[in-house]
């Protein structure tokens, strides 16, 4: 059986191909479109959303004509125009059992408590006037039971319009805004938390009741809330620092409530084993205390766990638990690697695009030469395989560098990815190394850990060292991700530090490049020293005067 699998919402969308429960290709439309986020502005969005370019995407990779898709499935709150083309074959779900499958079925449980967490998720009611923002389950087998589900309402004041109440994403968006970042820059309040006090942590209990593990915020909460940080801002003469001081109040209340919810999931289900997924699950730092501080043994976080995962959520829920096949956790973990292979004669054509303007070789030693290239201060573009899922660049569509050299991180942060110097970036180190350089054994294969960097290894390590001596770790295996493992332990076999600083390979505001074209032209705009795809390496052309 073959299910085209189409996620999102107002934004983040996506598109899979699933045959007989296997996932054969997935990408987010903003891969293709290059809109972040595909937050388009009305005067286009009806033509581009209902072009669904990850749809033809996929169905192309895969090598399926729409006619021998067997049945197309989404969410239930997804713009009508993304599914346009195919509504009448589309079967729609609940949106917030789309987050759940896309946990569970790609977990390696056999049974799980299911948590998700994100702004809002599907409407209920005579008049659609309420809706979901927290919703609990459990899997079992090939099932998903919905437990209990916190609901927000609807409201026509344009004050609320994009500030859920009820919503522990709601929360953190009202507080990311409020000093000035923009819809989905919650990763930026997080960045930014971490230079903050706790000035504000004791008056942001008024702005939210729990109730018995239940997150409860009401207009009138969200309301003073807003108000507040406005007053603050307008008088404080340290901006950036009341800033910080808001990010770090939002993001300590957030990891508490989440933590006091897993603790009431799992006294209701008595499983060692979490799932957890929706926007909110992209919160890295508070995964981490999850991790430590609930009675939860292991905890699985999808990649892809905002809107564009339900992609295939929605497919797996239909092919496993709809339709009843049977399910066994893979023996290996999830691979996000579900983009299309580039052909060599695809990366041979990009270049000839570009041949005026770059000097390429070939070469069979391309670990030892981008290492030795890395360990000698570079920045490298490095483009590999198929496409990773989701918001992290996981060493397929990266720009590395030597996290030895403080340099790194200033040149990237103002000269590459011209963004705020607070943000910090993410080591990816060899997975038999992890507890020798950072305070946890456990792996952390999708970037969606947050762990204390060895005091002994802090001085090792600064271009990836964040304030307060943490980074968000990478794990990265020889057995799921053979390319980059090979590459970090070249670089380690030169400098005796198997780490390399992994960031996505893009500009500020710009989605994660694709194509082996986008990969030589972002090369060309950005200050790379060497762009290394496949086992050609490349470099800019000297200018002759």
């Amino acid at each position: 059986m073959k299910i085209l699998g189409l996620g999102g919402s107002g934004h983040s969308f996506s598109a899979c191909i699933i045959e007989n429960g296997k996932i054969i290709s997935a990408i987010e439309e903003e891969r293709l479109n290059r809109i972040k986020h595909s937050l388009f502005t009305r005067d286009t969005s009806n033509i581009k959303l209902a072009r669904n370019k990850a749809a033809n995407y996929c169905l192309q990779s895969s090598g399926y004509h729409i006619n021998e898709i067997d049945i197309i499935t989404s969410n239930d709150i997804i713009d009508p125009r993304y599914t346009a083309k195919f509504h009448d074959k589309t079967i729609f779900f609940n949106h917030h059992l789309t987050h759940a499958s896309s946990a569970y079925f790609t977990s390696p449980f056999k049974d799980a408590a299911i948590l998700v967490v994100d702004g809002n998720g599907s409407y209920f009611g005579e008049n659609n006037n309420k809706y979901e923002t927290i919703t609990l389950y459990t899997g079992k087998e090939n099932k998903i039971h919905k437990l209990s589900s916190t609901y927000g309402t609807t409201d026509t004041n344009e004050s609320f319009k994009f500030h859920p109440h009820n919503s522990i994403g709601g929360f953190y968006r009202a507080v990311t805004e409020g000093i000035g970042f923009h819809f989905l820059q919650d990763g930026k309040t997080m960045g930014l938390s971490s230079y903050g006090c706790e000035k504000y942590v004791k008056l942001f209990y008024k702005f939210y009741h729990l109730d018995k593990g239940y997150f409860l915020q009401s207009r009138s909460d969200l309301n003073r809330l807003k108000n507040f940080i406005k007053e603050e801002l307008a008088t404080t003469d340290q901006p950036l620092q009341t800033k910080a001081d808001f990010a770090f109040a939002v993001q300590y209340h957030t990891e508490e409530i989440l933590i006091k919810l897993a603790c009431r999931l799992y006294e209701q289900t008595r499983s060692p084993n979490l799932c957890f997924s929706g926007g909110v699950a992209l919160n890295s730092v508070a995964n981490t205390r999850l991790l430590n501080e609930t009675p939860f043994e292991n905890i699985y976080i999808f990649p892809a766990s905002s809107d564009s995962g339900c992609s295939i959520g929605s497919a797996l829920y239909l092919y496993y638990s709809k339709l009843g096949n049977i399910w066994e956790p893979a023996k290996t973990p999830f691979s996000p690697f579900l983009g299309k292979e580039y052909s060599k004669d695809d990366i041979q054509h990009a270049i000839k695009l570009f041949q005026d303007q770059i000097s390429v070789n070939y070469t069979e030693d391309i670990d030892q030469i981008t290492s030795r290239k890395l360990s000698e201060g570079n920045i490298v573009g490095w483009f590999q395989g198929r496409s990773e899922i989701g918001p992290r660049a996981l060493g397929n569509r990266s720009i590395l560098a030597d996290p030895r050299q403080i340099k790194n991180r200033y040149k990237l942060n103002l000269l590459i990815k011209k963004r705020e110097v607070f943000r910090p970036f993410a080591p990816a180190v060899m997975a038999e190394y992890q507890d020798q350089y950072f305070d946890s054994n456990v792996h952390s294969p999708y970037m969606l850990n947050v762990f204390p960097i060895k005091k002994e290894k802090v001085n090792q390590l600064p271009a990836v060292s964040h304030v307060d001596k943490t980074a968000r770790v990478q794990t990265v295996t020889k057995s799921i991700h053979p390319k980059f493992y090979n590459l970090l332990n070249s670089f380690y076999s030169i400098t005796q530090i198997p780490v390399l600083l992994n960031t996505s390979f893009n500009t500020n505001g710009q989605p994660i490049i694709e194509t082996p074209a986008e990969a030589i032209k972002s090369f060309l705009e950005l200050n790379l020293d060497y762009l290394v795809i496949d086992k050609f390496i490349i470099k800019k052309r000297e200018r002759r005067d």
